[in-house]
């Protein structure tokens, strides 16, 4: 009889976010360190924003009829890891070097659920560039 829902999160970026992979890479780049990255041509979409997030739990909230199920969230699009990587570099002009390993397997998230519900997020481009803009 207990009403839930269950958001099973990747990395949730935003101000003050340090702990997913892509904010300790732009913490690094930003401080023009040297960084290793695996799966150079995997895609990745690991990533929410802490304001599609946000929007999507009051939905939930307010919305009986999405209680009582698991959502599983992540970016709009897929990106490589070398394109993110790419673009990083480029928006905060950084002189870090990059080394890429081979390291399988490598998944994408499936948000289909999620979004028939009503979630909807950035592209992983501007998640990017949000996060870029409040890391130190």
């Amino acid at each position: 009889s207990i009403k839930y829902a269950i958001l099973r999160l990747p990395g949730v970026l935003g101000p003050e976010a340090s702990t997913p992979w892509l904010a300790k890479i732009i913490t690094k780049i930003k401080n023009n360190e040297n960084i290793m990255a695996y799966n150079r041509h995997g895609l990745f979409n690991n990533a929410v924003h802490v304001a599609d997030l946000s929007s999507f739990i009051s939905l939930i909230l307010l919305n009986g009829n999405l209680l009582n199920k698991v959502y599983v969230l992540g970016a709009k699009d897929s990106m490589k890891i070398h394109e993110i990587i790419d673009y990083i570099l480029l928006n905060t002009r950084s002189k870090s070097k990059v080394e890429y390993y081979a390291k399988l397997p490598l998944f994408t998230i499936d948000s289909s659920r999620a979004i028939e519900a009503g979630f909807s997020s950035m592209a992983l481009k501007m998640i990017l560039k949000k996060q870029i803009q409040v890391t130190i």
